[in-house]
């Protein structure tokens, strides 16, 4: 008995999820926020990774480029942005070498405002 139990409950659990539609990503730009110059290195690479995703998507990818401050404004503009999955900091490992060298109060203020 509990055998059918558990194999009806299985397959009213498998009938049910079958119908639930995953959304389409994406389906509006998705925006690369890059925190240095035109033409640097994480630039170039966030272009053309956005390229490839853009062709394999079929939706635009923005590259916008906030330098400043030590890549501080482009970090904050992306940090402040929703949570959505349509905006994505490009960044090199100065963001995590100077978490690591500013005191431990300014470190976990950094880690917490990229958090999603």
């Amino acid at each position: 008995m509990k055998r059918v139990l558990v194999l009806i409950t299985g397959l009213v659990w498998f009938a049910s999820t079958g119908c639930v539609v995953a959304q389409s990503f994406p389906t509006r730009p998705v925006h690369f926020i890059v925190p240095y110059p035109v033409g640097g290195g994480t630039d170039i690479v966030a272009r053309v990774i956005g390229q490839k995703l853009s062709d394999l998507w079929g939706e635009g990818v923005v590259v916008e480029n906030r330098p400043g401050a030590g890549s501080t404004l482009g970090t904050n503009i992306a940090a402040k942005r929703p949570p959505d999955g349509y905006t994505m900091l490009m960044s090199s490992i100065s963001l995590a070498i100077d978490a690591a060298q500013s005191p431990v109060r300014q470190a976990r203020r950094s880690l917490r405002i990229c958090q999603p």
